[in-house]
């Protein structure tokens, strides 16, 4: 407000709309003693400095309050950006083991909706999320067969020490053999097996790859029928010229039961078995070898 027009209206000498447009002023300062008559000289500085000291707090308020104002904004957008900005936690990588104790085909998914069917005694580990760019799974004893969905980030098979097979999306068969023997037979798609101090093997489908685990070294890559050698997840059990020896073990592992034997002869089989009991398959062995089989429970004792 003009120092001049306030000087008029207290000295009575302000027109009509000057007069209003200081009380709609004057109105805004309530707490104000009333004044008095105008031209009151004492009243007049009174009123003066009241509404010069008036104006000199509401100056000094206003830019504390905006000042307030600003700080409480400013807290309420750093905490905001440092819940928005800070890295969320990240989720416990945790290792799932599943081991088929036998008896039955055990078929487990993986987290990417690739499968697994495990064989009796076969066990494998795998992550419950896979990340840093690949997908990998121990095989740590037995036999599986993986069926791997197909995905730019590579899936990997630890197969032991050293030694690894990598795929991009296919089917193959992997079994851990006595002796330390790996047998990798690959049904569809493509394969790389690499070990350590030997070149990588591409395998095509047909083909099974025998890696000797102790001496770390491929020891035969051959054409083999897929049946014989992976047929079991589809409930066959195919056999051509078949050391009886390897014959018991397959059915050890696919029943989850044990032989109890003495010393074998030397003998070979051919036999396809699609979806047959224990029993049945124990009958047809025997009638073919001249040997007697007792069962006791999950041990299976082999007379002559």
């Amino acid at each position: 407000m003009d120092k001049r027009l306030l000087e008029k209206y207290f000295a009575g000498t302000c027109s009509a709309a000057e007069r209003q447009a200081v009380e709609n002023w004057l109105s805004q300062y309530n707490e104000l003693p009333e004044t008095g008559e105008p031209g009151n000289p004492v009243q007049q500085a009174a009123a003066w400095e009241s509404l010069q000291e008036r104006t000199i707090l509401r100056r000094k308020v206003f830019p504390l309050a905006r000042i307030a104002v600003a700080a409480s904004l400013l807290l309420a957008i750093s905490v905001g950006a440092f819940f928005l900005l800070r890295p969320s936690p990240q989720p416990q990588l945790s290792w799932q083991t599943v081991r088929n104790p036998g008896g039955r085909i055990m078929k487990v998914s993986l987290p990417d909706g690739s499968w697994v069917q495990l064989n009796g005694g076969g066990e494998i580990q795998y992550p419950s999320v896979f990340e840093g760019g690949r997908r990998t799974v121990h095989m740590l004893a037995g036999e599986a067969f993986f069926d791997i969905n197909r995905q730019e980030q590579p899936f990997i098979v630890q197969t032991g020490e050293g030694s690894a097979v990598q795929v991009l999306g296919t089917r193959f068969n992997i079994q851990h053999l006595p002796s330390s023997m790996l047998a990798i037979t690959l049904t569809s798609g493509k394969i790389r097996f690499e070990a350590s101090g030997q070149p990588a093997r591409v395998l095509t489908p047909g083909e099974q790859l025998l890696y000797t685990m102790n001496e770390r070294r491929i020891t035969e890559v051959k054409q083999v029928d897929t049946i014989a050698a992976a047929g079991w997840q589809q409930g066959v059990l195919l056999f051509r010229d078949t050391d009886l020896a390897d014959v018991l073990d397959v059915v050890e592992r696919y029943y989850g039961v044990h032989f109890v034997q003495g010393k074998l002869r030397p003998q070979r089989l051919s036999a396809r078995f699609s979806d047959k009991s224990l029993e049945e398959v124990l009958r047809l062995i025997g009638n073919a070898t001249d040997l007697h089989f007792e069962r006791q429970g999950d041990n299976i004792y082999i007379r002559p």
